[in-house]
């Protein structure tokens, strides 16, 4: 929960308590309807000049230079020069030229609402395309409008798109801040680099930049209209907090000590308000050091990797030896695609022998297949009730659902399917591994490409070894997680078993 969720039952009682774990989900972050909270923040020509920032930080840098799109604004000359200022400031060195349609050269046109088709046309490049509306093909123009400027949608495979609504500077506040507030902390603690957290260093790309604040304040007859930058980041942090922060964090304190950059940096001056608070809240805080859900061999990767031996301590008994997780390597993984019908096969192969053995027949069991990403989930479902049909499942129940959606879940046996060979930053959230490595009673079995992900623990490994520096490695946290399962399963003496 929020804190303003929070309050909204909070003034309602006498007393409350809060139960829960820090350390799984945070709060939901819709990255569009929070970033709407900073529309009274950042001026609609200044949040221009920082979209332009954050498209341009989204392009591979050896594209940058011949990035092509249109920028609608109501005054163009004004928010040109912003634009200027702002790629200069924040050290965009390979920017494509910027410039007001009429003395426009190729890359970025700024143009006003009643120019926009022939901009579109001076920009395109229409050799190559194939007409289709595929916006990464050669030649599609994205067009970015000034907020409040109405503009007609481009026609269908007109070779036109609007810029993603979700890669503007607003929403990228939110979704890089957010990744960095539930990661940074744990990269930390655990002495290993994530490349989400390596992003914090695009924030000042689509924060707002003195240069651009002086451009605009400079064109307004000399009246200061846009508040100095840093109360303007001061604003953003403290949106970010009220709209993303679990009150857990309001009451016992932000991590703030982890951050070192904007806006996340300026979190330490917004909560220091609520110290009186957590001075008073402190005595009443405290921690269920023990699960009674696994089996022992189940907790010790998770307590390890993310209670950092503190919590998740085994309150029932269990194997003292062996391990009751089981990695499961699938060739023939698809490629960047999110779904995966190799793995998919093998969850089946093992759900129908899981269905089949003396153990379910006379106790129906709960198995909780996991997957990150929607389109396996809808897969798995489909090939899972394709089964059901013919009756290859009748002695186990069966439920598939994503890594979001599996919290508060437990079941006897969890499966979770990782779809690719190499994972995304989307993937680098301890937080949400944390829940799927959690959800399972008697058995673990990750299904994927297990060899590559080691091959990645290890290459990593031996090149921080080799370059020396600070002792941290840059793998994903998805390898890090299999190969402290891998050298668990190694060091079990008794390998991990399906009952039967």
């Amino acid at each position: 929960m929020t804190l303003p969720e929070f309050l909204a039952v909070a003034v309602k009682a006498r007393r409350w308590v809060l139960v829960g774990d820090p350390d799984q989900l945070p709060p939901f972050n819709n990255i569009e309807e929070n970033g709407t909270t900073l529309d009274d923040v950042i001026d609609s020509a200044l949040e221009l000049a920082c979209s332009v920032g954050s498209l341009l930080e989204r392009t591979k840098p050896g594209l940058r230079p011949d990035h092509r799109s249109v920028v609608v604004a109501r005054d163009p000359a004004r928010v040109c020069e912003a634009v200027r200022a702002h790629l200069v400031a924040v050290g965009f060195d390979n920017a494509p030229p910027v410039s007001v349609f009429g003395d426009a050269d190729e890359g970025i046109v700024i143009c006003s609402a009643s120019q926009v088709d022939e901009a579109i046309q001076f920009v395109a490049p229409v050799r190559q395309r194939d007409r289709t509306h595929n916006p990464r093909q050669p030649g599609s123009v994205s067009v970015l409008i000034e907020r409040g400027v109405a503009v007609a949608r481009p026609e269908f495979a007109s070779g036109t798109r609007f810029a993603d609504p979700r890669l503007r500077a607003q929403p990228s506040i939110f979704d890089n801040a957010f990744g960095v507030y539930h990661a940074q902390p744990w990269a930390k603690r655990s002495q290993q680099k994530l490349r989400v957290v390596a992003f914090r260093n695009g924030h000042a790309k689509y924060l707002p930049s003195t240069a651009a604040v002086d451009v605009l304040n400079g064109s307004s007859g000399g009246v200061s209209v846009i508040p100095p930058r840093e109360a303007l980041v001061f604003a953003i942090a403290e949106r970010l907090a009220v709209n993303t922060v679990s009150v857990y964090d309001w009451l016992t304190g932000m991590p703030i000590e982890h951050f070192d950059t904007s806006p996340l940096s300026e979190l330490s001056a917004v909560s220091m308000p609520f110290a009186a608070l957590q001075a008073a809240v402190r005595p009443y805080v405290g921690v269920l050091k023990k699960q009674y859900r696994m089996d022992p061999s189940l907790s010790r990767v998770p307590r390890a990797l993310f209670y950092f031996e503190e919590a998740l301590f085994d309150g029932r008994s269990g194997s003292t030896t062996g391990s009751r997780v089981k990695l499961m390597q699938v060739d023939g993984v698809d490629g960047d695609r999110e779904s995966n019908r190799s793995e998919s096969k093998a969850i089946l192969d093992l759900l129908a022998t899981l269905s089949g053995s003396e153990t379910a027949k006379k106790h129906r069991p709960k198995i909780l297949v996991i997957t990150p990403y929607k389109e396996q989930e809808r897969h798995l479902e489909d090939v899972v009730d394709s089964a059901r049909l013919r009756g290859g499942l009748d002695n186990v129940d069966v439920e598939v659902c994503t890594l979001d959606r599996c919290q508060g879940r437990e079941a006897e046996y969890v499966f979770i399917s990782l779809v690719r060979n190499k994972a995304s930053v989307f993937m680098d959230a301890p937080k949400r591994w944390n829940v799927a490595l959690t959800r399972a009673m008697e058995g673990l079995f990750i299904f994927g490409d297990i060899n590559a992900f080691l091959r990645e623990a290890r290459r990593e490994r031996e090149t921080t070894r080799i370059r020396g520096g600070d002792g941290r490695p840059m793998m994903s946290l998805l390898a890090r997680i299999l190969e402290a399962y891998d050298q668990q399963e190694h060091a079990s003496v008794a390998p991990p078993r399906v009952h039967r």
